[in-house]
């Protein structure tokens, strides 16, 4: 039985796009890929495929928060569309957000058929069973199913914006 998200799959595309590639490529990425061990949390369902880096602080904090039966990234997306968040994807592809903060609300409402990537997103909330938390995304990536992203072409999508966030990085070290 084939679980969603393939881990496997997705190690070979991190490893194709961020490990194995020469250190005039790496130079313009983000420091959370520039470390030694790249550690990454993924997380999909039949409406999302997401995969968001993260240091070794978050996975203490997400190992605990998964053993009281919590989200890792407490209010960080929805995909119902009436929920308050501060920003709203769908039918967007290939977009960027970055140095970004949001307080107690969703930060993502996520629709069909979108894909997006953020970089140094912090997000504050109060939760009830947690109380007031706070955590930083370093780089996540969002891919959201519909009608032209679908379970069977995801993996290529997400490659497709692994491509386009290494071009924005060189892009703006090109200015």
């Amino acid at each position: 039985m084939n679980t969603f998200p393939s881990q496997k799959r997705i190690q070979d595309i991190v490893k194709r796009r961020f490990i194995d590639v020469n250190q005039e490529v790496k130079a313009f990425f983000p420091d959370i890929l520039k470390v030694k061990n790249i550690n990454w949390i993924s997380l999909g369902n039949e409406y999302i495929l997401a995969l968001i880096f993260i240091n070794d602080t978050d996975i203490q904090r997400i190992n605990s928060y998964q053993l009281q039966k919590f989200e890792p990234f407490p209010g960080l997306f929805t995909i119902e569309e009436k929920k308050p968040s501060a920003f709203r994807f769908e039918n967007s592809r290939f977009t960027r957000l970055q140095d970004c903060s949001v307080n107690n609300m969703n930060s993502f409402s996520i629709g069909r058929d979108s894909s997006f990537y953020i970089s140094n997103h912090t997000h504050s909330i109060d939760t009830k069973e947690l109380g007031k938390i706070s955590y930083c995304i370093p780089l996540g990536y969002f891919i959201s199913f519909g009608n032209e992203i679908t379970y069977n072409n995801a993996y290529e999508n997400l490659e497709d914006l692994f491509a386009y966030s290494i071009k924005t990085w060189r892009d703006s070290h090109e200015k």
